[in-house]
């Protein structure tokens, strides 16, 4: 798989403050930023450092290596899933991994 492009961590970071439901101006309170740096950070019109990405990624409690993986590694992950449902008799693992599958997919339609 290539590398994910630079232009890609931006949505990323947008993607995970929307699912905690942090708006731009919160999540650049929350590192000492101004909204439209962040603004600027998600649409990819401004490179930012790691160290800001670490802070960002603080606040919104997810691993640094969230802002780098590209949709195919959730297409890979909703596909595993999928596997799982074929093989299992429980309808209870068959809705647990069907709410993992809506979780992944969870605000796609906004990238």
């Amino acid at each position: 798989m290539d590398l994910i492009q630079l232009n890609e961590i931006g949505p990323n970071i947008a993607k995970y403050r929307n699912k905690v439901g942090l708006s731009q101006q919160e999540l650049a309170d929350g590192i000492g930023l101004s909204q439209q740096t962040i603004g600027f950070i998600e649409t990819g019109r401004r490179n930012t450092t790691i160290e800001t990405l670490v802070k960002i990624a603080n606040v919104l409690n997810v691993n640094l290596s969230t802002f780098f993986q590209s949709i195919e590694n959730d297409e890979d992950e909703v596909n595993h899933l999928l596997q799982r449902i074929e093989h299992s008799l429980s309808k209870n693992d068959y809705i647990k991994v069907f709410n993992e599958i809506i979780d992944l997919t969870d605000g796609k339609e906004e990238n």
